[in-house]
């Protein structure tokens, strides 16, 4: 049996496949405007900034709207899980220090 649907997959029982693909240059559009706008974010501080941008793109395409915003977020979780594990770091290497000198 065929599936009908041109350019969507459907989801296996086994969960192997996601039921709608992701258009390349879509993707490439939103991680580009995501790095882009968290560059200007970090240059003039202003944290929200790409929930602005989120809306003037969502006036034209909703689509790029939810893809810039989920590339802006997991790059800023990215962001705090990583400055979680440094700080998780120096707690320990400051423990190990007060260890061993003490």
């Amino acid at each position: 049996a065929d599936w009908p649907y041109n350019g969507v997959c459907q989801t296996p029982p086994d969960g192997e496949y996601t039921l709608m693909s992701v258009d390349p240059a879509l993707q490439a559009m939103a991680n580009k405007l995501a790095e882009d706008c968290i560059a200007v974010q970090d240059k003039i501080g202003e944290e929200r900034l790409f929930m602005e941008l989120g809306t003037v793109l969502g006036a034209a395409s909703q689509t790029l709207e939810e893809a810039f915003i989920t590339a802006v977020r997991t790059r800023m979780a990215e962001r705090q899980g990583r400055a979680f594990l440094a700080g998780k770091l120096r707690e320990f290497q400051t423990a190990q220090s007060e260890r061993d000198t003490g």
